[in-house]
């Protein structure tokens, strides 16, 4: 199983690359996204291979602008992992699960401090107690062994990632997370130092805000940046895994029976069955059905044409509409 996770605060436009510039047969899992952009209809950005996953907390009013999602490619079947609720605006959670495992994963997204700032004004408290509550409860429902990768913004400086000296005012304020990561053995998966954040305001200020992490690195086959930072000040971090989730067998192709010529195919089932039989027992009857579905089956697959969607189509978009989206374009 692949993850990629990153950070796309500097509009839609990186959100779109990041998800659509890794194609929907790709091998990406998971996606874990932090301070995503909103569109103009102040909806998410979509992708038909992709399952969007919302943080579950409260916002009838819309009044909170969630700061982490998770895209599920829709390879993974939903008999294999389901999303789980945890009540924080920043946080998303799904569990993956095979015959004897059971994998938790968090999509994470903490605000930050500045040098200026009080540990206790934006405390990690809550969504940590949050995290402890999640896992603890499934956890306890499951006889499965349970297993954690938490991926986001974490937004603390600490030597034991950043791997340099680190003003003691930023240590005592990642001491919760610390904390937490010892409690639940959580190791980071690329090597402490590597660079995720470049500031753009001030040329040259670099940091390690991203992390990527785990209790059970045996899982772990390999940890990376990408490339590209999609238009983020942030580098996405691709990592792979041995979880071996169920994927979704390819389907057969559907086909176009609103494209079929019923006439023909009606004229050719008629040629092909014949004279009827005369019925006089029950054997008669199941012989000449069995007969008539045979023959059905065939004549169909000969003649109604197989369906070729694009990963990029809508179930409402119909023929009927294409003139009329013809005229729009000509008219803007």
């Amino acid at each position: 199983m692949q993850t990629a996770m990153g950070n796309i605060l500097l509009g839609t436009k990186g959100a779109k690359h990041l998800l659509t510039r890794i194609p929907p047969d790709n091998v990406i899992n998971t996606t874990s996204t932090t301070e995503p952009s909103i569109t103009t209809y102040r909806t998410y950005v979509n992708h038909s291979a992709w399952r969007l996953y919302r943080p579950t907390y409260p916002n009838t009013d819309e009044s909170i602008r969630f700061r982490s999602l998770l895209y599920v490619n829709k390879r993974i079947s939903t008999s294999s992992h389901r999303q789980i609720h945890c009540n924080h605006p920043d946080l998303v959670a799904i569990k993956v699960w095979t015959a004897e495992i059971q994998f938790l994963i968090f999509s994470v997204y903490i605000p930050p401090l500045d040098v200026h700032q009080a540990t206790s004004t934006t405390s990690t408290e809550s969504a940590l107690k949050e995290i402890e509550n999640t896992i603890e409860q499934h956890t306890r429902e499951s006889n499965k062994s349970t297993r954690l990768i938490l991926a986001g913004d974490f937004n603390r400086h600490h030597p034991a990632w950043s791997h340099h000296s680190v003003s003691h005012i930023f240590t005592a304020q990642a001491e919760e997370l610390i904390n937490f990561f010892q409690e639940y053995q959580l190791q980071w998966c690329l090597p402490p130092g590597t660079l995720t954040y470049w500031s753009p305001s001030h040329l040259g200020k670099t940091s390690v805000l991203d992390l990527t992490l785990t209790n059970d690195p045996t899982t772990l086959i390999k940890c990376q940046l990408y490339h590209d930072n999609y238009g983020s000040d942030h580098r996405g971090t691709y990592s792979e895994w041995d979880l071996r989730p169920e994927h979704n067998e390819n389907a057969k192709p559907k086909r176009a029976y609103d494209r079929a010529d019923w006439a023909k195919i009606g004229q050719r089932l008629v040629e092909s069955l014949g004279q009827a039989l005369e019925i006089h027992s029950t054997a008669d009857l199941d012989n000449e059905v069995n007969q008539l579905v045979e023959t059905t089956t065939v004549v169909l697959d000969q003649h109604v044409p197989l369906q070729k969607p694009s990963p990029y189509s809508k179930c409402w978009f119909t023929p009927e509409l294409k003139p009329q989206q013809t005229l729009l374009n000509q008219t803007r």
